[in-house]
């Protein structure tokens, strides 16, 4: 089972959530966590990979695989799809070390 899955390792991995936020608010998360696409080349897929390379938060995905289909930027994405590059961003727990 890969590192942090499951219900448990999404709530845990959920950066911005407060202690005090409303149970609402913290099930509308979990809600959108089950439903993301994070297949490779998916914007949470391309989140998550930015932040591990150590590059800048810039909203884009695959249609297909990574780098060999066609790359949709920003400006063509769908607000939900923006705000699942953000989360693979800010959810992403490791970075890459150069040595």
């Amino acid at each position: 089972m890969e590192r942090g899955s499951g219900l448990a390792g999404q709530i845990k991995r959920i950066k911005y959530l407060q202690p005090n936020q409303p149970q609402s608010k913290i099930l509308e998360v979990i809600d959108m966590m089950s439903t993301i696409d994070k297949r490779h080349g998916g914007p949470y897929d391309r989140g998550s990979a930015d932040y591990y390379y150590w590059r800048e938060a810039k909203p884009h995905y695959y249609l297909g695989a990574t780098g060999s289909s066609e790359r949709v930027e920003e400006e063509n994405m769908t607000d939900g799809q923006v705000k699942e590059y953000l989360l693979g961003y800010k959810n992403e727990t490791d970075r890459k070390e150069y040595t």
